[in-house]
């Protein structure tokens, strides 16, 4: 347990969350399930709230109750068991889901858990707030099949499997997709059952278009072709210029790399991973050239990556669009986060009406997402 005013405040507020800090009583940090059902039970009779805190990697700052105790799954981050011929893993709640996928490929499996949100996002926050990522276009989120059950704390202290390791159970309510996004509020996931999929060899694309219109467009006309499209991501103007910008500070400190680095067009552009055999990859890359240019596209601009520097290389752009962003914002800047969903074909009014109003507001705020 820790009372430190340091923790406190770490679990208690975020620099991305416009809601004001509210650090918990104190930080208990279980080490198994045993003791998080005593935490639960004192906590009852107390009538003492509770809140999970796992990676604190959310997008919305999800933040301590002021006078609740936090439960930090620090110390309760293992494998407990991998089924390779089931394709399936059970885990603890504050295991990362890289470190999962690295425990796999150190046991020589071909196999991986593809939901991926944020880096260091721990397999119980996942499941708790329902978390996506960049592969939600072919496998979905936490709230689709990859989750097959859960051990859950009730308040009460009694300890739950929501449903057997079996993929298939028509029987009874889907006790598990209930706990899936409930945040805490109807019990304490201590554990995970987790399905696998098949590592497929991938390529990355990086396609410029002269609008976000013409990007969406795009985005959504390939979806519909079929392609095995594992990622497509959307990085509007003014993310790849503080991207380009962060690339030339970079170049500075090493020449070798400004030689490599990949200098983007100043326009919307989308990223994309395809994932298959070398015969239906090629098919994905001619299906995304045809497409990109029949919404204006110049099909010089188009670049595919199969090498893994390459893939590497281009698809940095995604994983610095933060980072990239506060530098240019400028020293002092602070960044506030927000994310939203609407159906594929409201994205393009949704991307137009954001842009007109933090412009029409003075607002430095570049966009990044998955289409």
């Amino acid at each position: 347990m820790s009372t430190k005013v340091e923790d406190l405040e770490v679990h208690g507020a975020s620099p991305w969350s416009y809601h004001p800090a509210a650090p918990p009583l104190a930080i208990i940090y279980p080490a198994s399930v045993e003791d998080v059902v005593d935490v639960v039970r004192i906590c009852s009779h107390t009538r003492t709230p509770i809140v999970p805190y796992a990676g604190g990697t959310s997008l919305e700052a999800h933040a301590a109750l002021q006078g609740a105790v936090c439960v930090d799954w620090r110390d309760m981050a293992s494998v407990i068991s991998v089924n390779a011929e089931d394709g399936d893993v059970h885990v603890q709640p504050g295991l990362r889901y890289e470190d999962l996928n690295a425990h796999l490929k150190s046991l020589g499996l071909q196999l991986f858990f593809p939901v991926d949100p944020g880096p260091g996002a721990q397999i119980g926050g996942m499941c708790a707030s329902g978390g996506s990522g960049t592969n939600a276009v072919r496998y979905g989120t936490m709230k689709g099949d990859y989750v097959l059950s859960l051990d859950v704390v009730l308040a009460s202290g009694e300890v739950i499997r929501t449903r057997s390791r079996a993929r298939k159970s028509s029987a009874g309510p889907d006790l598990t997709k209930l706990f899936l996004g409930s945040e805490g509020t109807l019990g304490l996931i201590v554990g995970a059952t987790l399905r696998l999929a098949p590592l497929l060899p991938i390529s990355v694309a990086c396609v410029p278009f002269p609008s976000v219109e013409n990007a969406v467009s795009a985005a959504h006309a390939l979806l519909n072709t079929g392609a095995n499209v594992q990622c497509v991501e959307l990085l509007d103007e003014a993310m790849i210029r503080a991207i380009n910008a962060d690339d030339d500070d970079d170049d500075d400190d090493d020449e070798q790399q400004a030689a490599a680095a990949p200098h983007h067009p100043l326009e919307p552009t989308l990223f994309v991973k395809f994932a298959g055999t070398d015969a239906h990859r090629t098919e994905d890359e001619r299906l995304l050239s045809i497409v990109a240019s029949s919404y204006g596209a110049n099909r010089g601009a188009v670049r595919f990556a199969r090498k893994e520097a390459e893939m590497e290389e281009l698809w940095s752009a995604r994983k610095q669009a933060l980072w990239a962003a506060l530098e240019f914002a400028g020293e002092g800047k602070r960044c506030w986060t927000t994310d939203v969903c609407v159906p594929i074909s409201k994205l393009p009014q949704l991307v137009k009406r954001v842009k007109q109003e933090t412009n029409d507001a003075g607002i430095y705020g570049p966009i990044v997402g998955h289409v």
